[in-house]
């Protein structure tokens, strides 16, 4: 790992554990009756905020190892995170549930390209083709990889 990488991952890492502290101040400030609505407001988006930056950092880190699918869901994890740190950063302002639904899509979308792309197991626990199996390479050494003739049986 070069300087510069160590750099953007110490970056990132700093940014998640904040992220993660600010939530936690989060809870415990809703636990203190009569906390000021604006304060909460501008605590509530900052963890959803930071976490974004943190993983765009991350993905500058490996952004050498990033391909296909993984770009994409990247991309659409930090967009849905900035979607809905907004929403939260400016809950009145007009047409503001539009940032709230477009993160619903985004985080939906990216899980279900985790669900979709990783191969089903059926009833007896054997691997079988998933329907979008060809988003990615798959390891043919690796654990619970379909054989060539599982493929092919199940196609």
């Amino acid at each position: 790992m070069s300087s510069q990488e160590r750099t953007l991952s110490i970056g990132s890492v700093g940014l998640t554990v904040l992220a993660v502290g600010l939530g936690v101040v989060l809870i415990v400030l809703d636990l203190i009756p009569g906390l000021p609505g604006a304060l909460h407001t501008v605590i509530s988006g900052l963890p959803l905020l930071l976490i974004a930056l943190a993983y765009l950092w991350h993905q500058l880190v490996i952004r050498s190892r990033l391909r296909g699918v993984d770009l994409v869901q990247g991309a659409l994890l930090v967009v849905a995170f900035l979607l809905w740190s907004s929403y939260q950063f400016f809950p009145n302002v007009a047409h503001a549930v539009i940032l709230n639904d477009g993160a619903i899509l985004l985080f939906t979308t990216d899980v279900a390209f985790v669900v979709l792309a990783h191969p089903r197991r059926d009833a007896a626990g054997g691997a079988r083709a998933a329907t979008m199996e060809t988003l990615g390479p798959r390891d043919p050494g690796a654990a619970g990889a379909p054989r060539v003739d599982e493929v092919s049986r199940h196609s």
